[in-house]
């Protein structure tokens, strides 16, 4: 399928590593763990595995994608998840190096808490959603963010962003909005989406 970027690749960064800037008031909104979620994380018997699902039940939910072998983590982040569990940050490391057990972890998650992978019925679902939010948006880039944060709110684990962009170009040009490329602004009200202007370093979750 023909993909359409509505973003540049410095502002795809941007999204990608947004959690990497969030400050303490959002470390806190987004990455605090609930009773419930405590209550299960309790249930593993190691702190690498209480630590490693907790995290990636934190990623799942902000930014809205898992922890890849790869994939740095921010410290603020893992120092925050490791305070409330009450264990040291290090155990990141040995989880890190269990790629079996961090997959069993991602899926028990999805069956916990009903996560599900970005797919052509639930892209087809958002453009529908999206298609009565559009009046709201002067460019694609907006409709965008829109986009990003309905997918959170329906738990949608997105693996790439250039998926939902493709989703929000179709639905700006059907409804007649600008859709000149990825130099678009975001136009957003910032009542609604937390995630600013994303010609900064700035990001934020639902």
């Amino acid at each position: 399928m023909n993909r359409h970027p509505v973003l540049s690749d410095a502002q795809r960064e941007v999204l990608e590593t947004a959690h990497f800037f969030l400050d303490d008031r959002e470390i806190a909104r987004y990455w605090t763990l609930s009773e419930q979620d405590l209550v299960r994380i309790e249930r593993r018997r190691r702190d690498s595995n209480r630590f490693g699902f907790a995290v990636q039940l934190c990623l799942l939910r902000y930014p809205g994608w898992p922890a890849t072998r790869r994939g740095k983590l921010p410290l603020p982040l893992l120092q925050y998840v490791a305070e409330q569990l009450q264990i040291p940050t290090e155990h990141i490391e040995e989880y890190a190096r269990r790629e079996p057990t961090r997959t069993e972890h991602l899926q028990e998650i999805m069956d916990l808490y009903g996560f599900r992978y970005y797919s052509t019925e639930i892209a087809e679902e958002l453009a529908a959603w999206s298609k009565t939010q559009a009046h709201l948006w002067t460019t694609p880039t907006g409709l965008l963010m829109a986009l990003l944060e309905e997918m959170r709110r329906r738990r949608t684990i997105l693996l790439a962003i250039s998926m939902i962009e493709d989703v929000a170009w179709r639905v700006s040009s059907a409804g007649g909005g600008r859709s000149t490329g990825p130099l678009d602004g975001f136009a957003q009200p910032s009542a609604t989406l937390p995630v600013g202007n994303v010609t900064d370093s700035r990001g934020g979750r639902q």
